[in-house]
């Protein structure tokens, strides 16, 4: 009787347990080969979208050297060598911004502390656009409206209501505080 009562419980305390999602798949072959077939599914969609983005790129990336060269080849030696002095000038103006764009965040960011504005609000701000004279008129301007905000925020918190004023015996209003200073006399 007891070895019933202890399968009893063995079985009520298996019933009652949350199997793991690994204890489900070994427990049932079904579960397992359905899942291995959608994992290889998945696994196949993943890798032929990657390839179709790899191989647009690709292409796209042999088209436009394609048509680089077929530039090249109309050319003579002076206007190729002007061509590609203007490509290099254009990378060296594209790496420039991007550094300068990374200065002014850098000092962006610098001035924001000062101000004890949240590094948060950088997200605002275009830096590959904008210039040290606009960023400043920014940070002012972002200053003044968190300042307001803060102190229309502490009026707001710091308020108190006025003092109601007491009727005495005669029906006459009293203010409470003078009340009080009358009282210690």
């Amino acid at each position: 009787m007891e070895e019933q009562i202890t399968d009893n419980v063995t079985t009520e305390e298996a019933s009652n347990k949350t199997l793991t999602f690994d204890e489900v798949l070994s427990s049932n072959k079904e579960y397992q080969a359905e899942f291995d077939r959608r994992l290889a599914k998945s696994n196949n969609s993943f890798l032929e979208t990657k390839k179709a983005e790899w191989e647009k790129e690709f292409t796209e990336k042999l088209a436009k050297e394609k048509s680089e060269a077929e530039k090249l080849a109309k050319m003579n030696v002076e206007q190729q060598l002007k061509y590609q002095i203007d490509q290099l000038k254009q990378e060296i103006a594209e790496r420039d911004g991007k550094i300068n764009a990374s200065q002014l965040k850098d000092e962006t960011s610098k001035i924001l502390i000062e101000k004890g504005i949240p590094n948060s609000y950088l997200n605002m701000f275009d830096f590959t656009k904008e210039n040290a004279d606009t960023i400043n008129s920014k940070i002012e301007m972002l200053s003044n409206i968190r300042s307001q905000d803060i102190q229309d925020s502490l009026n707001a918190t710091l308020k108190q209501s006025s003092p109601r004023y007491v009727k005495n015996d005669a029906d006459e209003e009293i203010d409470p505080y003078v009340e009080g200073f009358m009282s210690e006399l």
